[in-house]
């Protein structure tokens, strides 16, 4: 079978599933442009694509010609008018008789701005609903956002962001968590996002202070608009280590010596970073606003706490510090796990599943392999 993705970017988080999902079909996707300038600022570069054919900066007459000759595809839209490109597709593929998947982040339904975000997506409803084949969307709001804007339960499936699995390799970079030199016992601790209010990094340097004495170090990876601010509260305290801009792999050789990843955000659709730290091992704290937050167990994993709440985050903080350094094994637990539920080839099976299932090859509705509950 052949599927057409059309994306905004040639994207580092889809890289791990449409390679896997290369290897069985054929895969073609159709990108905006390959990078936006402020993903190449973050760090990243162009991700192998494997056997992926890719196809970027198309105009109006390739767009046709795509959808022309691949009429009887499969083909999925990272959200409805997010991009102009994308949008553009989509609506000459509905105009067509192509019944489109979509890819959708959920929405910030709360306040007046929230309710205009939802009477939006009903007007999208009225109007491409029944074009619509399936929506992909992120996290535990997902679900809960498109059905209040009327879409059918029935064709909402939980989805995700994937990361390539990490080197085997880790003898490079830091040293992993129980061969640190630092003899201290405590854990270490790691933040990898943009310094913005909506990932609370400030609130989350307030929060640590008074827990100083129960960590060995925070190392806080990323930039922007409260850089200069991060920068002058790490150099006043000892345990705060602030290191700028890092590579994919810089990052993922801090994830291998670290113990807890904390994502405090406001909002994040899904939070990859989250998959990247579980896949080295590492355990997660994040807020319930991020999507990715839906692969924490509250015990071996990792846990959530609700994003509105400073008080909730502080207690957090305090449990999962606590909990102190990962063991070898619970190390190599999480890491197993993440290759078995939520890899690029977990997800590809999963997509498949869902395919079957829209062509009634399959009776049983699919289940995301990340939202399965654990064996006792």
């Amino acid at each position: 079978m052949t599927f057409i993705f059309w994306q905004n970017i040639i994207s580092l988080h889809q890289a791990a599933f449409l390679k896997a999902l290369a290897k069985r079909h054929e895969v073609i996707l159709v990108a905006e442009q390959p990078l936006t300038r402020e993903r190449a600022e973050e760090g990243w570069n162009l991700p192998d694509m494997g056997a992926v054919r890719t196809v970027t900066k198309p105009d109006t007459a390739q767009i046709n010609r795509l959808l022309e000759e691949y009429r009887d595809s499969l083909h999925c839209f990272s959200g409805i008018d997010a991009f102009p490109m994308v949008y553009r597709a989509f609506r000459l593929a509905c105009t067509q008789g192509i019944r489109p998947l979509l890819y959708l982040e959920p929405y910030e339904w709360r306040g007046w701005k929230g309710f205009l975000r939802r009477v939006k997506y009903t007007i999208h409803r009225v109007r491409y609903g029944k074009s619509i084949r399936a929506i992909l969307t992120t996290g535990s709001r997902g679900k809960i956002c498109y059905e209040r804007a009327f879409f059918s339960p029935g064709i909402i499936f939980d989805w995700g962001y994937f990361t390539d699995a990490p080197p085997d390799d880790a003898s490079s970079g830091e040293k992993r968590n129980d061969e640190e030199e630092d003899g201290s016992g405590l854990p270490r601790l790691l933040f990898v996002g943009r310094l913005d209010g909506n990932k609370r990094i400030l609130p989350l340097l307030e929060e640590l202070m008074p827990l100083r004495d129960g960590f060995s170090r925070l190392d806080i990876i990323g930039r922007g608009p409260l850089e200069t601010e991060v920068e002058r509260r790490a150099s006043a305290c000892a345990q705060f280590h602030f290191l700028g801009v890092k590579t994919n792999r810089e990052v993922q050789e801090r994830m291998r010596a670290g113990d807890l990843l904390v994502l405090p955000s406001l909002y994040d659709g899904w939070g990859t970073v989250v998959n990247e730290a579980l896949q080295n091992g590492m355990r997660v704290l994040c807020s319930d606003a991020c999507g990715a937050s839906v692969l924490l167990d509250g015990r071996v994993r990792g846990a959530s706490f609700p994003a509105a709440s400073r008080e909730n985050m502080r207690e957090a903080l305090r449990h999962w510090i606590a909990v102190g350094k990962i063991s070898t094994e619970t190390r190599r637990s999480i890491s197993e796990w993440s290759m078995d539920h939520i890899s690029g080839e977990a997800a590809s099976r999963y997509f498949e599943q869902i395919c079957g299932f829209l062509r009634e090859e399959r009776e049983k509705r699919p289940e995301a392999p990340w939202m399965e509950k654990a064996e006792n």
